[in-house]
């Protein structure tokens, strides 16, 4: 009798410990968007609040990032850490050119967080987003601006469950997906022509001073060739964002926020308090890295691309674009529609030119585009200031040609 107790307190013991065992192993599971294996890696199902059951492919990401991270600066002693968590988790990879990507439930569930890319769509996608949200009953999540981020982030510290909206969106938002991990969360953005976005949002500041964007600098008092030394590659500095460009993280370290050189107008002894985050985080990456962990960070950027998006657009083909979102989430997307080009202006407080008549307008409209973007172009130094986003572009460009012919196999024409 005691030899058949004893066995079924053993018996217990074990079955206890093997239970503890396996439900560990199933919440991991749930967690391992951040694996580094190559493998495929599976989510545990599960009803209500957590992520349905799928298979994707695992995000690996270099592991040289961390020479770029930890390095000392040239001429100086002490060690600079730049405050990434580059490696970005828990997204799901492109819905149309990853081959585990094919669970499309799964990304119909998933968070959707929307990349601003400044002066590229912006207002017309957020504002279908906003449309979209409301006739789906999905909730939309804090606007990311700088301000919204960094409130994001103090609140994923300290309340991490409450962070369940069904959307967000905003320039500061590329990262935020690390923060969910109650279902699954993914990406996409609209792109455009670096030289076109540069001469639209140069035309934009010059009447609006007060967007974060146009507050560094004042693009009525520079010529528009200062001003593309001045933003530089806007979209490369999104991939790298992190919300401790915009605390005083760096603020003390006088070496990193030196802005000599780098043009702006922002006045007082601490002024880089004054700057907007993007722009602090140009110049504190302009202080900290070299040219070749630059370049390093670059083909980073270029290689995960891919997997950071589950779907990539460009304003040139907009309306494509929408088709392709809709295949990807299950929304009606194609709703928003325009039908005609978007982010039109005449630049006309660019280049002013003596027109007759209305009709005169949109071929003014193309000639002063084509002509700043030749001068642009010629330029070696802004060359080189936008190449990164340039490269960045074109390696878009390429992704989004091989989305159209997915979607063409999987739905039929566009």
């Amino acid at each position: 009798m005691r030899l058949s107790f004893k066995r079924l307190v053993i018996s217990v013991v074990i079955g206890t410990i093997l239970l503890s065992y396996t439900y560990k192993r199933q919440r991991s599971a749930v967690q391992e968007y951040s694996s580094s294996s190559s493998k495929p890696v599976s989510m545990v199902s599960r009803s209500n609040n957590t992520a349905a059951a799928t298979k994707y492919r695992d995000h690996k990401e270099e592991n040289t990032l961390t020479k770029i991270i930890n390095h000392k600066q040239q001429g100086h002693h002490n060690d600079v850490r730049l405050p990434w968590s580059i490696r970005r988790t828990r997204y799901l990879p492109n819905f149309y050119t990853q081959k585990h990507a094919n669970d499309t439930k799964h990304y119909a569930d998933s968070t959707i967080v929307y990349l601003h890319h400044n002066k590229a769509a912006g207002t017309t996608t957020k504002n279908c987003l906003i449309s979209l949200a409301t006739s789906t009953k999905r909730r939309i999540g804090t606007l990311l601006s700088s301000q919204g981020r960094t409130a994001l982030d103090r609140s994923w510290k300290s309340q991490p469950n409450r962070l369940k909206a069904h959307i967000y969106m905003g320039g500061y938002a590329f990262g935020v997906c690390n923060y969910l991990t109650y279902k699954p969360c993914s990406y996409f953005t609209i792109l455009r022509d670096p030289y076109e976005r540069l001469i639209s949002s140069y035309s934009y500041c010059r009447r609006a001073r007060r967007d974060q964007i146009c507050s560094a600098l004042g693009a009525n008092n520079v010529s528009i060739r200062e001003w593309a030394l001045h933003q530089g590659s806007f979209f490369f500095q999104q991939l790298l964002f992190d919300p401790a460009f915009c605390t005083s993280h760096f603020m003390k370290n006088r070496t990193l926020t030196a802005m000599g050189g780098i043009a702006h107008d922002i006045v007082g002894s601490d002024r880089i308090y004054a700057a907007p985050c993007w722009f602090r985080q140009k110049v504190i990456m302009h202080n900290a890295l070299n040219n070749n962990q630059s370049e390093m960070l670059l083909n980073f950027c270029l290689e995960n691309l891919e997997r950071w998006f589950a779907v990539i657009g460009l304003v040139e083909e907009y309306d494509t674009s929408l088709a392709l979102l809709q295949g990807v989430y299950n929304i009606p997307f194609k709703k928003c529609a325009t039908g005609t080009a978007i982010n039109k202006s005449n630049y006309l407080n660019l280049h002013p030119m003596e027109k007759t008549t209305k009709n005169d307008t949109n071929t003014a409209t193309k000639e002063t585009l084509k002509q700043l973007k030749l001068e642009l172009q010629r330029d070696p130094l802004v060359s080189k200031a936008l190449s990164a986003d340039v490269r960045l572009y074109k390696k878009a460009q390429e992704i989004f040609e091989r989305q159209k012919r997915t979607y063409r196999e999987r739905f039929g024409q566009l």
